[in-house]
């Protein structure tokens, strides 16, 4: 008796320490799986925040050029006077020192030889606009 007695009670004791086992393989699968979940969270995280670091950085560096391209040509800014001249389309008419910048006269350059129109932009001046 005390045989089978001892042999069950071992059986028991391995039945359950194989249950206690496959409890923790479970436990620590749960546990990774959390971790990776987590991880994967961060990650994005962090990627989302730097896409957003980019952006605000490229669009600092955008504003630094312009504004650093608009203070190296302050010198360069051509105030044009209104002329009336008649006939089809939208026409300006450039004051003489204009047309021979434009020309390239003095640096060599023919501004003029591509054969193609040029395109300037023209602005109402707003002296309290401020570049965001």
């Amino acid at each position: 008796m005390d045989f089978d007695y001892a042999v069950s009670k071992l059986a028991r004791d391995h039945q359950s320490l194989r249950q206690k086992n496959v409890q923790s393989q479970r436990e620590k699968q749960r546990a990774e799986r959390r971790a990776k979940e987590r991880q994967k969270r961060l990650d994005e995280r962090k990627r989302v925040q730097e896409l957003e670091r980019r952006k605000l950085r490229n669009a600092k560096d955008y504003v630094n050029r312009c504004e650093a391209g608009l203070k190296a040509n302050e010198n360069d800014v051509w105030t044009l006077q209104p002329t009336s001249i008649h006939g089809d389309g939208d026409k300006i008419a450039l004051p003489p020192a204009v047309l021979a910048r434009l020309m390239g006269e003095g640096d060599g350059g023919d501004v003029m030889s591509g054969g193609s129109p040029l395109t300037f932009r023209v602005g109402i001046r707003d002296p309290e606009y401020v570049f965001p």
